[in-house]
């Protein structure tokens, strides 16, 4: 019993993603798709990686983002490319 429990309940972590994604406008959910593509090196450009984001409302999901074992390191790249660091958003200097 224990160990189906374990198997079937997400991590804390994943769960208060999930919860904040799901709380998303669709436009922070476009914003956070750009960042990952501008941080994965798809677009050179903020403008570029927001009309890219806007085409696929399917990998704006938090299943497509999570699935994506990089995500974090693309998220702080992206950061980096638009002049901020995770130091700022961990610091609500943003």
């Amino acid at each position: 019993m224990a160990t189906e429990f374990l198997q079937t309940t997400p991590e804390p972590t994943e769960e208060e993603i999930r919860g904040a994604m799901a709380s998303f406008s669709d436009d922070a959910s476009v914003e956070l798709l750009a960042l990952v593509l501008l941080g994965r090196g798809d677009f050179i450009d903020w403008q570029g990686a927001l009309a890219a984001a806007q085409q696929d409302p399917d990998l704006r999901t938090a299943d497509a983002l999570m699935g994506n074992p990089l995500v974090a390191t693309y998220l702080e790249d992206g950061l980096r490319q638009l002049g901020y660091s995770c130091a700022d958003v961990e610091g609500d200097r943003l």
